[in-house]
């Protein structure tokens, strides 16, 4: 199984939109291209950092 790297897509469908040197066809092709494997059981737990306050002691004078 794939399925679409939606990054490489979507630039490939920004470039189209820019210029229009490419035809339907060929951007179908050139998404196409584009795809990863599908890997099960790959789900991992994003790691939340806190985030600290900023100082806007620099406006100040």
């Amino acid at each position: 199984m794939t399925q679409l790297n939606i990054t490489a897509a979507i630039h490939v469908c920004m470039s189209y939109l820019k210029s229009d040197r490419i035809d339907p066809a060929e951007l179908e092709k050139l998404i196409a291209r584009r795809t990863l494997p599908v890997r099960p059981d790959r789900h991992y737990k994003r790691k939340n950092r806190g985030r600290s306050a900023v100082l806007l002691n620099y406006r100040i004078m």
